[in-house]
C-alpha cells in the first residue's frame, strides 16, 4: 500500500512505479484521482512502463526546475536542467515510437505542458517538409488518387506553401 505521500502507477505491461503525489499532480487525471480519494492502491494506466518512465522523469524534472524558479537557483543548476530538456527532446525526436506513443499519453494523463512540448516537437519535425518528404518521416502511406490529391490541393494550397 502506498503511503500518503506516494502514488502507485501501474502500467500496461504491469510495472508498478512509486512517485511523490506532488510530482503527479502535474497530471491533471491523476490530481482528480487522489483529490477523490481514488489513488490509495495502485493505478492501472493503459501506457508502457517505457513512456510512463520518461512521463514520471518529466515530472520530476518539472517540479525540481518549478521549485528552484521558487528558489534561488544558481547559474550551474540552471545548466543542468536545460541539458536535461535538450537531451530529452532530442531522444523523443528521433525515436518516433517514443514520441507518439508520449504525445497520446500526454494527453491521456492531462499534462498540458508536457502535451505542448511534444506537439511542438513534432510540428519541428515537419516545418519546411513537403507533403511526400512527411509520408516519408513518418511512414504514411499515399493513398489519395492524383485527382483526390489536385481536389486537395487546389482547395488548400496555401498550406503547402510559405
Amino acid at each position: 500500500m502506498a503511503t500518503t505521500s506516494t502514488v502507485k502507477l501501474r502500467s500496461s505491461d504491469n510495472e508498478v512505479f512509486e512517485v511523490e503525489k506532488q510530482v503527479m499532480i502535474q497530471s491533471g487525471t491523476i490530481r482528480n484521482m487522489i483529490e477523490d480519494d481514488a489513488a490509495d492502491g495502485e493505478i492501472p494506466l493503459q501506457i508502457s512502463s517505457r513512456n510512463l518512465a520518461k512521463i514520471v522523469e518529466w515530472c520530476k524534472c518539472m517540479q525540481h526546475r518549478d521549485r528552484n524558479n521558487n528558489n534561488d537557483n544558481n547559474k550551474e543548476e540552471e545548466e543542468e536542467e536545460e541539458e536535461w530538456e535538450k537531451k530529452f527532446d532530442e531522444e523523443v525526436s528521433e525515436d518516433k515510437d517514443l514520441h507518439f506513443g508520449l504525445l497520446l499519453a500526454a494527453n491521456y494523463l492531462e499534462i498540458p505542458a508536457l502535451l505542448d512540448r511534444l506537439c511542438q516537437l513534432a510540428a519541428d519535425i515537419v516545418k519546411g517538409k513537403t507533403p511526400e518528404e512527411i509520408r516519408r518521416t513518418f511512414n504514411i502511406k499515399k493513398d489519395f488518387t492524383p485527382e483526390e490529391e489536385k481536389a486537395v490541393m487546389d482547395e488548400h494550397g496555401w498550406a503547402f506553401h510559405d
